[in-house]
């Protein structure tokens, strides 16, 4: 959750920044907002994947367990190949 709101918030000031920037044509503040406002995003999304990891482990904790061991098999199963 806290992932989120901090992706927001910075999405959010990088849509300032780059409007602030447009207005006193300042390109590479413009630059810099644009660059605050995707890594907002992309903090945003890592958030929502950890807050739907973390929801499963509650509701389906063997299932994860599963899934995690299976990926553990195959990653083994792929570097004993090498």
């Amino acid at each position: 959750m806290l992932e989120q709101a901090q992706g927001a918030f910075q999405r959010v000031a990088g849509k300032a920044q780059d409007a602030l920037g447009e207005v006193t044509g300042d390109k590479g503040m413009q630059a810099d907002g644009k660059v605050s406002e995707a890594q907002g995003a992309v903090q945003q999304s890592y958030g929502q994947a950890l807050d739907e990891i973390r929801e499963l482990a509650v509701k389906h904790p063997l299932g994860l367990v599963g899934g995690i061991a299976a990926a553990g098999f195959v990653l083994g199963m792929i570097c004993a190949r090498r």
